[in-house]
C-alpha cells in the first residue's frame, strides 16, 4: 500500500492496525483504552 501511494504520490497516514482479537478497540496516543461511545453507525440515517 506505501509504496503504491508513494509511486503515486498520495500522502496516506496509517489509522489502525489488525489483530488476531475480535472485537474493536480505540488506543489514546498513550496505550490506554478508551470506552467506545457508539456501537455503530447508521450509513443512510
Amino acid at each position: 500500500m506505501r509504496e503504491a501511494a508513494a509511486q503515486a504520490g498520495v500522502p496516506v497516514t496509517c489509522i489502525g492496525r489488525i489483530e488476531a482479537e475480535r472485537g474493536v478497540r480505540v488506543m489514546a496516543p498513550g496505550g490506554q483504552q478508551l470506552p467506545l461511545r457508539f456501537a455503530g453507525f447508521e450509513h443512510f440515517a
